[in-house]
């Protein structure tokens, strides 16, 4: 377990909130929050009381713990800082989807109409984006064929097609613009998290910011994958500050024009991928 990515993951999940509302801030021309300012938000969801709605199934709580543990036991895996990993990639894999359906299974049993509509989105996206984000990562196994992240081999112009992939896919996993459309606010207040608060409306928002951050890893560590600690974290910072920059410019899109984005152009871009990678290493 590899106590040192976890307590990175930990530290720059908070500051990478912090630079993502920087850059939101800049977009529209405000200041910003203070650098503290997500520290405060979580302390504040702590001390709330945890209401549930009557209707509500008993275990709606306990939904978003299940995906930041998932999501716990990927950052405790991955490598970091010369620390092998011990985490591989389909269990990674596996380990995401986990993350992905805790989002329309907490709007099904929340008993919301906005929850309802939120998991139908969100269960929509995941059947558009999963192929795909799957695929790319395939591609980069096969092209530095190993199921391992210890041996990983580095960039390549191979990998373009699947890089940009896992980029598009990345956006769509976090619910960030143009992909955002299970948790629109300005129609869905809080999505699937509309009857949540105290500390499992927490664990959302630690969801949230936790998967920005191993997203940004593991693009670096499929497609860049240089074993230095500071080019390690310099990278993820840069990866995640350009997601930060789409959402700021980029418009939200219809459920409908996502599903057709991803069936027309990111399935057959992450097929020509798997095959790219085939026809060099086979």
């Amino acid at each position: 377990m590899n106590y040192l990515n976890l307590a990175f993951v930990g530290i720059a999940a908070f500051l990478f909130v912090w630079i993502e509302r920087k850059i939101l801030a800049s977009s529209q021309y405000r200041v910003g929050p203070p650098i503290l300012q997500p520290v405060y938000d979580l302390l504040k969801l702590l001390e709330k009381e945890t209401i549930r709605n009557f209707f509500a199934s008993p275990m709606l709580p306990f939904v978003p713990f299940v995906g930041l543990s998932a999501l716990l036991v990927v950052a405790a895996g991955l490598p970091f800082a010369g620390i092998p990993a011990s985490i591989d990639i389909v269990t990674t894999i596996f380990l995401l989807l986990l993350v992905s359906v805790a989002y329309p299974i907490a709007g099904f049993l929340s008993f919301s109409p906005y929850g309802y509509i939120s998991a139908r989105r969100a269960a929509i996206q995941i059947l558009s984006y999963e192929l795909p984000l799957t695929l790319s990562i395939i591609s980069a196994a096969i092209f530095h064929q190993t199921l391992s992240f210890n041996n990983l081999s580095g960039f390549s112009f191979y990998l373009l097609p699947a890089m940009a992939v896992f980029y598009v896919c990345a956006l769509a996993a976090m619910h960030k613009k143009p992909f955002d459309v299970p948790n629109a606010v300005e129609e869905l207040v809080a999505g699937s998290e509309t009857e949540f608060s105290g500390i499992p409306l927490a664990g959302f928002k630690l969801i949230e910011w936790i998967e920005g951050v191993i997203l940004a890893e593991l693009f670096f560590l499929l497609f860049i994958g240089i074993p230095d600690a500071i080019t390690h974290i310099v990278s993820v910072t840069v990866i995640f500050s350009s997601f930060a920059i789409v959402e700021a410019v980029t418009p939200r899109l219809r459920i409908d024009h996502v599903t057709d984005f991803f069936i027309k152009y990111m399935v057959p871009l992450s097929i020509a991928g798997v095959v790219i990678a085939c026809c060099v290493r086979f």
